[in-house]
């Protein structure tokens, strides 16, 4: 299945410091930004909530970011470090990842 990207600018009304969320099947981009970077960022983790029925992927994500956020004592570390994140942030730049991606990537 592909994301239904949605071009909004909600997100910065809540004051996030995200340009972009994904919200399966969505992915959710402020209106004025639509960098590739940022989409295939987001492509990523919608491949990985795919890959674990959704569901546990945003369970997973919360519970790691909760731990990390103990662990480091503060959000922007305790975000950088969830395992999603990892695997996001270091291929986000990389525009044929989605296509040679192997499951359970964030595992390794």
């Amino acid at each position: 299945m592909e994301p239904i990207i949605i071009e909004c600018k909600w997100i910065k009304r809540f004051n996030l410091p995200y340009q972009a969320i994904m919200l399966w099947p969505f992915i959710m981009l402020d209106r004025r930004t639509r960098r590739k970077t940022l989409i295939n960022h987001e492509l990523i983790h919608f491949k990985q909530a795919e890959e674990l029925l959704i569901v546990p992927f945003y369970v997973i994500y919360i519970l790691n970011y909760l731990i990390n956020l103990i662990r480091f004592g503060n959000h922007s570390d305790a975000y950088l470090k969830v395992i999603f994140e990892i695997e996001a942030c270091r291929y986000s730049h990389n525009l044929n990842y989605i296509k040679t991606r192997k499951p359970y990537a964030w595992l390794r």
